[in-house]
């Protein structure tokens, strides 16, 4: 293991908090959540992608109000897979970015309908509508959001930061940090910036697996 790795790993270690009981929901495409939500939460998900296990799970075990969000073909083609719609589901078929408007999202090589598409800040891509947490709770009447879940391809970045100088409040975050040249060329230093801001907000780091992040905040 190379020493930055090492320090990577014990990083972590020292960062996350000791809190539980955890609980991990979802099929194939699984996060980690601390239990604590009832039929009266509100869950805001940006990124459906293929799979949609985890947010059909958080509907069954607590009937609690899903904004599902995913402006590309997969999130289309996998809402509209559904057999049977649960209550509470509620699909706009927009992203989730800083601020509302059309932005260019760049499609995969291989399968379009079946791959993440990514952000992009070339003239290349197709344009999508987007939206930001302040809208989307003005849109729906809440003042909070109770769990705020992520994986949304390097707009995370962008999204934490607004919601942090904005003042919106969202209990816990679950976020996929990434980084590599697909991601406007966001480094692991940039990861541990986000990170950090997360922490001088409040937030403890209760999880991490991989690129995966849980964050809970108490007030």
């Amino acid at each position: 293991m190379s020493p930055s790795l090492l320090l990577h790993k014990i990083a972590y270690s020292l960062l996350t908090a000791k809190r539980g009981p955890l609980e991990t929901l979802g099929e194939g495409d699984q996060w980690t959540i601390l239990p604590n939500l009832c039929s009266d939460s509100f869950v805001v998900s940006a990124g459906a992608g293929t799979n949609i296990s985890f947010e059909l799970a958080l509907l069954a075990r607590f009937g609690c109000t899903v904004v599902l969000l995913d402006p590309s073909k997969p999130g289309l083609i996998t809402y509209e897979s559904l057999q049977v719609v649960p209550a509470g589901l509620h699909y706009l078929p927009v992203g989730l970015a800083s601020s509302s408007g059309k932005r260019l999202l760049y499609p995969p090589e291989n399968n379009a309908d079946s791959q993440s598409w990514t952000i992009t800040s070339t003239s290349k891509g197709e344009e999508m509508s987007f939206i930001d947490l302040e809208t989307i709770l003005h849109r729906f009447k809440r003042d909070t959001i109770d769990l705020l879940k992520m994986d949304i391809e390097g707009f995370e970045y962008e999204v934490i930061e607004a919601m942090l100088k904005s003042g919106v409040r969202a209990r816990q975050v679950c976020v996929e940090i990434h980084q590599g040249d697909l991601f406007q060329n966001r480094t692991r230093r940039d990861r541990w910036r986000l990170i950090f801001k997360m922490l001088t907000a409040g937030y403890s780091l209760l999880q991490h697996r991989s690129l995966d992040h849980l964050f809970v905040r108490d007030n």
